[in-house]
């Protein structure tokens, strides 16, 4: 299957502007939804003609699944993410993650007789393998991995292990969101992230850090990515 409308959530402005300039050489508009920031982005990728439809949605997992929903429903035959994250497991700032599993860690059923993280029902989203060939071929040095999905921004030790512990390499706000609601829709979903930070009591400094340079290096990735999607 040939993927030609793509839909993209960003969750921050420091991530999402540098699209303009990474993309300068394709066909760039406007394009908010329902009062978002959006831009549609069209032209030949990878010998393809391409759709981009890519969203500022904001922090959290409200903001990402409700952008993936409206994205999918909009037509988009595959969803993308990319952002910073909290780095575990050895992960460091400067490292590419390439996100195979997913979880919620502030998922929580344990007093209904779930286990810690366990959905009330159904399994976390997979990335096909396919899609995690292309990513690694771009980035040699990108470690794979699970990623923990919470609605809190971890800057501290214990919390930082008791992920690890459930065998995370590295912690966002969004990806997980994103990817449950893209199986709902049965649309395929990509993620991958610039690690920020280590999760510890220093990420909040690192993590402002990180956002005060210009964050294009994921959009070049996500425009590799688009180069070879089709092949």
């Amino acid at each position: 299957m040939k993927h030609k409308k793509i839909g993209l959530f960003i969750a921050d402005q420091t991530e999402y502007e540098p699209l303009r300039s990474v993309f300068g050489d394709l066909k760039i508009e406007e394009r908010p939804l329902y009062g978002l920031n959006g831009l549609k982005i069209c032209g030949n990728i990878g010998g393809e003609e391409l759709e981009i439809y890519a969203v500022r949605g904001g922090i959290g997992k409200v903001n990402a699944a409700a952008v993936c929903a409206l994205l999918a429903k909009e037509g988009c035959d595959i969803i993308v993410n990319f952002g910073l994250c909290g780095g575990l497991a050895g992960a460091r700032g400067g490292d590419i993650i390439i996100c195979k599993d997913f979880v919620e860690h502030d998922m929580d059923l344990s007093p209904l007789g779930k286990k810690p993280t366990q959905l009330s029902e159904g399994e976390y989203y997979v990335t096909p393998q396919r899609y995690i060939d292309i990513l690694k071929q771009i980035c040699p040095k990108a470690k794979i991995g699970k990623i923990a999905t919470g609605d809190s921004f971890v800057s501290d030790n214990q919390t930082a292990a008791f992920l690890e512990s459930m065998g995370a390499v590295a912690v966002d706000m969004e990806a997980t969101a994103c990817a449950q609601t893209c199986l709902l829709c049965g649309v395929p979903f990509v993620s991958f992230k610039l690690v920020s930070d280590n999760a510890d009591d220093s990420a909040g400094q690192s993590y402002t850090d990180m956002c005060a340079t210009v964050l294009d290096r994921p959009v070049y990735i996500f425009r590799d990515f688009l180069q070879n999607l089709n092949k």
